[in-house]
């Protein structure tokens, strides 16, 4: 019985040593265009808010001067 156990765990490491290694590819990132066009609208969204706190911004700015002008 130990024969047969040494034979078959040599066998194995026989085996292991001796299988066909492949490396492994690397990870692939792949943008679809869905993704992209995800990000682009993200980009405008991010733009189009900067843009209308601005606005506000302006406006706050414009009726302040108006202000200090009525006071003149």
């Amino acid at each position: 019985m130990k024969k047969l156990s040494l034979v078959v765990v040599l066998f194995s490491f026989l085996f292991v040593a001796c299988a066909d290694k492949k490396p492994k590819a690397d990870k692939v990132e792949v943008k679809t265009e869905m993704e992209a066009q995800e990000v682009e609208t993200n980009v405008v969204d991010s733009l189009a808010t900067e843009l209308e706190k601005t606005k506000e911004e302006l406006e706050k700015a414009s009726k302040e001067v108006d202000q200090l002008l009525e006071e003149l």
